[in-house]
C-alpha cells in the first residue's frame, strides 16, 4: 500500500468514526468487513519500554481478542523509541526486543508494522533514526519504514 492509499485510509476512517458515533455506531461491534477492507492498529508515542506502555499493549491484543480481529497493519506513529542507551542504539540492541519485537508480538499482530519518525526517534538517539531504517531492511522483519 502506498503512503497516499494509507493515509486516505486514516484520514477516512477517522472521518468514518466521528460519524458512525453519530449514528450509534461501535467499536464493540464493529460488524463485517467490506471487500478490499481491512483492520489497522495504530499507535505513536510509544517507545518508553515502561510500564504504561506493556499496559496498553495488553489493551490492544485484549481489544482484538475479544472482537475476533486479525489486524492486518500495525502503523507507528512516531516516537518509537525513548531511550538514551549509552551502549548505543544498533539493529543488534536489546531495545527491539524489549521494546517492538516482545511488546508486539507477531502472534498478535502479525502483518508488517509501517512505521513513521517522530522527533525523539532524531533526537534521544543520536543516530537512531538509521538504526531503524537498518533494521527495516533486515529480512523478516515485521518493522517497516522504507525512508525517512
Amino acid at each position: 500500500m502506498d503512503r497516499r492509499r494509507t493515509l486516505k485510509t486514516i484520514f477516512c476512517s477517522s472521518a468514518a468514526l466521528a460519524l458512525g458515533s453519530r449514528l450509534g455506531w461501535s467499536a464493540d461491534s464493529p460488524g463485517p468487513l467490506a471487500d478490499g477492507a481491512m483492520h489497522l492498529l495504530a499507535i505513536g508515542d510509544f517507545g518508553t519500554t515502561g510500564k504504561e506502555q506493556l499496559e496498553v499493549a495488553a489493551a490492544m491484543q485484549r481489544y482484538i481478542s475479544e472482537r475476533g480481529i486479525e489486524p492486518q497493519h500495525l502503523l507507528l506513529l512516531g516516537d518509537n523509541f525513548y531511550s538514551n542507551d549509552k551502549a548505543g542504539f544498533s539493529v543488534e540492541s536489546e531495545l527491539w526486543k524489549k521494546t517492538f519485537e516482545d511488546v508486539y508480538p507477531s502472534a498478535a499482530f502479525p502483518g508488517p508494522c509501517h512505521a513513521v519518525l517522530g522527533n525523539h526517534d532524531y533526537h534521544n538517539n543520536p543516530g537512531g533514526e538509521k538504526v531503524q531504517l537498518a533494521y527495516s531492511a533486515k529480512q523478516r522483519s515485521r518493522f517497516t519504514i522504507p525512508a525517512k
